[in-house]
């Protein structure tokens, strides 16, 4: 038999093979019980455990009321006419010593009927004031732009509150107010 009477017969045999290979449902991946792990033969590399840091919390505070100016005041409130006012009034102290500050009387505010304010340099010293009813603390306090770190006497005479800001200008410290000089 010739080679060359093989070959159709041969082409045939491979295209039978190829054939029932591709009709095959056979699937290359083995059954899970068969499966074989491939064991990793890579150095493994020790990781620390680094502690994460707790988020920083902010606690935001409180911005601190903006304190009422001399300026402020004489904008917001209206000045006594019935009283007299000290824009440069001459202030003695019990140790003798003597200051200039303005000291201004107001009518009508949110929290109170009448107020007597003392400004050094445009800046509150000392507020007295006459309250209006149910009127709390807190209330005055940011009316006149104070937080809790100023001295706040309350009751000396009935509803009037005496709010002390700069330690000098309270009552127990002054000699001569404005109106005493000759």
């Amino acid at each position: 038999m010739k080679l060359c009477n093989l070959y159709p017969l041969a082409s045939i045999f491979v295209l039978i093979l190829v054939i029932s290979g591709c009709s095959s449902q056979q699937t290359s991946t083995p059954p899970a019980e068969e499966q074989i792990e491939i064991a990793d033969t890579q150095p493994t590399e020790v990781v620390e455990s680094i502690p994460q840091e707790e988020p920083e919390v902010v606690i935001e505070e409180e911005p601190k009321p903006q304190q009422i100016t001399e300026e402020i005041a004489n904008s917001r409130y209206k000045l006594d006419p019935e009283m007299e006012q000290y824009p440069q009034g001459k202030f003695e102290f019990k140790d003798g010593t003597t200051v200039t500050a303005a000291l201004n009387h107001y009518l009508d505010g949110e929290t109170f009927y009448y107020a007597s304010a003392v400004f050094e340099n445009g800046k509150l010293a000392n507020v007295q004031l006459e309250l209006k009813e149910n009127v709390s603390k807190d209330e005055v306090l940011a009316e006149w732009g104070l937080s809790e770190d100023v001295r706040y006497d309350e009751g000396k005479f009935g509803n009037i509150v005496d709010i002390v800001v700069d330690e000098r200008f309270a009552d127990e410290n002054i000699q001569r107010l404005p109106n005493e000089w000759d």
